[in-house]
């Protein structure tokens, strides 16, 4: 049996089919596999692999006189999609939600507009389901256009960006986008940046404005575009570390419902269960276990243990007397964790 793929090669596969899917709806006379290829910045075998997975999923794509095209309209078949698979779209629809503006989303909103509302055909047989927005703050739809359009282009971009490393001043960089990436419906890019000379990743609600140049793309990554996301717990991209937790009774069975990167379980005599994991630095997992209050111990490393120890001593200070503490010189946040090995890329 194959190896499973990780869920960050699988996500890189899914963005690169959607890539050759805007690609070949940009070209009424259809492209060659080394216009397309070349437009990715990927190997004619990936290309190739990736086509056969869209052929295989039913894509209409045709090959003709050595290009590759849509089937034009009259040659589609007739839709008749039942309430579940509108349902399903629109579930869909909100999952790309973080990605507002890109021309996915734009061709998914013109589908479902031209469809019946849900619940005015349906009658007796509808299946009700209710969609709950994030309530994240969403990049401004031109800034998803112009990553796009860099990305697609392999042109440098101009971005304002407010970094959480600065205290949120603003900065202006040059970047060069590699990947779009979702997480916990927070859209990021992963570029490279002109400045640092290095790879980065950047949270798209805080690019305050862009400007894609006519400069071209230089840089070129040794891996793959996911590959830095392997392990993270979000978006950050760091030296892998082991770590161990022990989650207490109470809370043990929903160790599932948030998992750190393929986790492993081990259940304890006392009902708690413990938990191990390979993750990308330390500063996104110091901010999980944290959510889980004194319903979490760290056991290894102990840099992250002490790490956290430092942080709920902070926050019981302003609990231990009768009322507010009086504002004066306390621990930076900077200093809790300065105990942690950071050996990787700081979103932002």
């Amino acid at each position: 049996m194959g190896r499973k793929p990780s869920p960050s090669n699988a996500q890189t596969r899914l963005i690169r089919q959607c890539q050759i899917l805007i690609q070949l709806s940009r070209s009424k006379a259809g492209l060659t596999a080394d216009e397309i290829k070349d437009a990715l910045g990927v190997s004619r075998s990936t290309f190739f692999r990736e086509l056969a997975v869209l052929w295989s999923a039913g894509a209409p794509i045709e090959h003709h006189k050595g290009r590759y095209r849509f089937l034009n309209a009259s040659r589609l078949p007739a839709l008749g999609l039942s309430s579940l698979q509108i349902a399903s779209l629109h579930l869909v629809r909100l999952q790309l939600a973080p990605l507002g503006g890109s021309l996915l989303v734009h061709e998914l909103d013109r589908f479902l507009d031209a469809l019946e509302p849900l619940g005015e055909t349906a009658g007796a047989q509808q299946i009700p389901f209710t969609f709950a927005a994030s309530r994240k703050p969403a990049p401004a739809a031109k800034i998803v256009r112009a990553i796009e359009r860099a990305l697609q282009s392999r042109l440098r971009a101009c971005i304002e960006y407010r970094a959480a490393s600065r205290a949120g001043a603003s900065t202006r960089v040059h970047i060069e986008p590699l990947v779009l990436s979702v997480a916990e419906a927070d859209p990021y890019v992963r570029a490279f940046c002109v400045e640092r000379n290095e790879e980065r990743t950047y949270k798209l609600s805080r690019i305050e404005s862009i400007e894609v140049t006519p400069e071209r793309a230089t840089y070129r990554p040794g891996r793959a575009a996911g590959k830095p996301f392997d392990g993270a717990v979000k978006a950050w991209s760091g030296a892998h570390c082991s770590v161990k937790v022990r989650l207490d009774a109470r809370v043990a069975w929903l160790a599932r419902e948030y998992p750190l990167p393929e986790q492993v379980q081990r259940p304890n005599p006392d009902g708690s269960v413990t938990i191990e994991s390979t993750v990308a630095g330390l500063i996104e997992v110091r901010s999980r276990i944290l959510a889980w209050g004194a319903a979490a111990e760290v056991l290894e490393p102990k840099e992250l243990r002490e790490s956290i120890r430092g942080e709920l001593a902070e926050a019981l200070r302003k609990y231990d007397g009768p009322g507010p503490v009086k504002a004066g010189p306390k621990k930076s946040r900077a200093a809790a964790r300065s105990s942690l090995n950071q050996g990787g890329t700081r979103v932002g």
